[in-house]
């Protein structure tokens, strides 16, 4: 099968979209480039839903709405994906060509779709009968291999994701090795043999084991009935994982989107940081011009103003002092004096005495001459010991190295406060630009998502644990069935029924055990040997390799060896471009040996890769496969734009206008909110496509 033309209508985002898909033998390679939410998804989604209906869905119709609504057209489209498609030709027939339509009847009750198939001959179109329909599609490409043709590089991992059980990952291995190489069918047959086996066995009548041989057959039934219901059951679990999985992922990175261009919350509580911080700037500035004005006021600035006159007077007090004339006081010797009877030279101070009272009015008028001569002497003392040893030079220098330090300081605050205040404005801006509407609805969404996805990893477990309980319960009565049916009647015709169907059942059981080696063998060392090239290594030629072979045990295990056959998890010690890796070589590996001719449609193959791995990988999708469809974001198609030109026979490009104007250029030219594309390769861009440079504007 080759896709050769899908047109989409009103399937989500996608309200008129054509997707156009190379079908050169040398061009095998269709490169859709599309930015992150940009409908490559949707796409994937779409064609699946146009060729398997509701299974093609991730959560059929239940959690997945592929009806578009906008606020702004309330009227709901009936979604149609119409889908041009040819097989490959066989030796008793060539190729055909054929046009699948698929359309959503919302109208009904429960809603359906409407599947019509045209075969494109000569003469005109030719529909389908419905049973031909069915059986087209199952011999094209069954709905057991959808997640094999049409995956994404996350996808992919779910066979060696650590998320998963190492049951469940083998379980996955082993479905899909199973339903690309028609092992199913023998399977089947074995599951039918099984069932008319047990039919026998509840027919043999023996008067003896007959009731117990009854009763441990129903619990056989019984156990075989719940493995099947809870296999079901687990098989819509993962299937509704992978959409919890894949719809937390779109979560995130729309939140993702929003948090880029600002989260208010987070902006809000810079901004008060940022008051903060200014608020205590003003303050400080405030202490700093408090130190300026204290400064002004200190003496050191009278000693500097003052300098000359300050040293003459220093200069005249010291000659003073060097007379003796400093520190000296007349008036209380005087008085003194006149509490004696007698003065210094013997002359009489009493005053009964008119000598004494002589003498002690003569001394008095002394006094009284020399109070303002002692008054001006005491001045000068007092003055000459305080500046004695003051520096006129150094006082100005440490005034300077003050007031210097003080204003520096000053400036340096009035820098910072114009500095946080631009800051603060800037903030506010950004405050005012962030439309955060959403970021509250989309972070409630992710919870929801979460504790989904912990409800299914939880009913996941419990399914496993009731299928493995089973199991072990139905292996026990088998061998207690064993041991009664050797007692049973051995001419009873029942009895020779059951050995003949168990005969039968082991030998279909031996042929599928020998094909399943065979086959594994094959996928094993195919995804060996496309593994190494992806990656590089050859451990042949270079002993320090540190990958050396990849394998595919018999119990469906992916394994990865270094050095030494030294065992590598492949989930935790690889990095991320050589897990992906080995997951597409894996499904590479599994189409090229079931020689089924079908598209891979891959979404985001190549993230987390760069250079030799990045190139590598794309030259083997393209070289295993026989029909490549890949969607590209502009980071995965930097680097392997020499393959695109050598191997795609069409690129083109998908936009998303909601990304204007933070991610594009120039606005949509439609008010719809639709997927566009145009025809810009992986080199071009128009006015539709046009993208802002972002490491410019940085």
């Amino acid at each position: 099968m080759k896709l050769i033309r899908a047109d989409i209508r009103n399937f989500r985002l996608l309200k008129d979209l054509q997707l156009d898909f190379s079908t050169q033998t040398d061009k095998p390679l269709t490169i859709i480039r599309a930015a992150n939410e940009s409908g490559k998804t949707t796409c994937q989604y779409a064609l699946m839903w146009g060729i398997w209906g509701e299974e093609g869905l991730p959560d059929k119709y239940h959690n997945f709405n592929i009806v578009p609504f906008s606020e702004s057209d309330t009227t709901q489209e009936v979604p149609e994906v119409t889908i041009e498609f040819e097989t490959e030709a066989k030796e008793d027939q060539p190729h055909k060509r054929y046009r699948l339509i698929r359309k959503y009847i919302e109208a009904s009750n429960p809603p359906i779709d409407d599947l019509t198939i045209f075969e494109i001959q000569t003469t005109g179109a030719v529909p389908l009968y419905d049973a031909q329909k069915t059986q087209l599609i199952q011999n094209i490409l069954p709905e057991a291999l959808k997640d094999v043709y049409f995956t994404d590089g996350d996808r992919a991992l779910s066979f060696i994701e650590a998320s998963s059980s190492p049951g469940v990952k083998k379980r996955r291995v082993e479905n899909a090795i199973k339903s690309l190489l028609s092992l199913d069918i023998l399977t089947d047959t074995i599951r039918h043999i099984n069932t008319v086996s047990t039919k026998f066995e509840s027919e043999v009548d023996n008067r003896d084991y007959a009731q117990e041989f009854e009763l441990i057959n129903n619990h056989i039934i019984s156990y075989n009935e719940d493995i099947k219901e809870q296999t079901e059951r687990l098989q819509g679990l993962e299937s509704k994982k992978t959409h919890l999985e894949q719809g937390k992922k779109t979560v995130n990175a729309k939140i993702e989107e929003i948090i880029k261009q600002g989260d208010k919350n987070k902006l809000i509580g810079e901004r008060k940081r940022i008051q903060r911080e200014l608020e205590s700037l003003i303050r400080t500035e405030a202490e700093s011009l408090k130190t300026m004005r204290n400064n002004v006021q200190n003496e050191n600035v009278s000693l500097g103003l003052l300098k000359d006159d300050f040293n003459k007077t220093k200069s005249y007090l010291a000659d003073l002092k060097d007379k003796k004339q400093l520190p000296k006081a007349n008036v209380p010797i005087l008085e003194e004096l006149l509490d004696k009877p007698k003065c210094f030279c013997g002359s009489s101070l009493d005053e009964l005495t008119d000598e004494g009272r002589t003498h002690r009015h003569h001394i008095q008028v002394a006094i009284n001459d020399s109070e303002e001569a002692d008054r001006k002497t005491e001045l000068a003392t007092s003055l000459h010991f305080a500046i004695y040893r003051s520096d006129t030079d150094k006082a100005i220098e440490q005034w300077e190295n003050k007031y210097n330090s003080s204003s520096q300081q000053y400036y340096n605050l009035s820098k910072l406060i114009n500095d946080k205040q631009f800051e603060l404005d800037k903030k506010e801006e950004e405050i005012a630009q962030v439309q955060d509407d959403g970021l509250d609805i989309f972070r409630t969404q992710l919870r929801e998502y979460e504790n989904k996805l912990m409800e299914t990893v939880s009913d996941i477990s419990r399914a496993n644990t009731i299928i493995d309980t089973n199991q072990q319960r139905l292996e026990s009565k088998e061998r207690e069935k064993q041991k009664i049916q050797k007692k049973l009647n051995k001419n009873d015709k029942s009895t020779n029924k059951i050995e003949l169907s168990k005969n039968l059942k082991r030998g279909f059981e031996s042929i599928l055990n020998k094909l399943k080696g065979q086959e594994v063998e094959k996928v094993s060392q195919e995804m060996n040997r496309i593994f190494l090239d992806m990656v590089g290594s050859s451990a042949d030629n270079n002993e320090f390799s540190s990958i050396t072979k990849a394998e595919l045990s018999p119990s469906y295990e992916i394994l990865v060896y270094g050095m030494n056959s030294q065992k590598i998890n492949p989930d935790q010690d690889l990095n991320g471009a050589s897990r992906r890796a080995i997951t597409l070589a894996f499904i590479l590996a599994l189409t090229k040996i079931s020689q089924v001719e079908a598209p891979n449609v891959i979404d985001t193959p190549l993230g987390m890769m760069s250079g030799y791995v990045k190139q590598s990988v794309l030259k083997q999708m393209v070289k295993e496969g026989t029909q490549v469809i890949l969607f590209l974001t502009h980071d995965e198609i930097n680097g392997v734009e020499p393959l695109i030109d050598r191997y795609a026979g069409a690129v083109y490009t998908l936009t998303n206008p909601a990304h204007y104007p933070k991610i594009l250029k120039n606005r949509p030219p439609m008010d719809s909110g639709s997927i566009i594309r145009c025809d810009c390769n992986h080199y071009e861009s128009c006015s539709v496509c046009a993208r802002n440079n972002y490491l410019e504007e940085a």
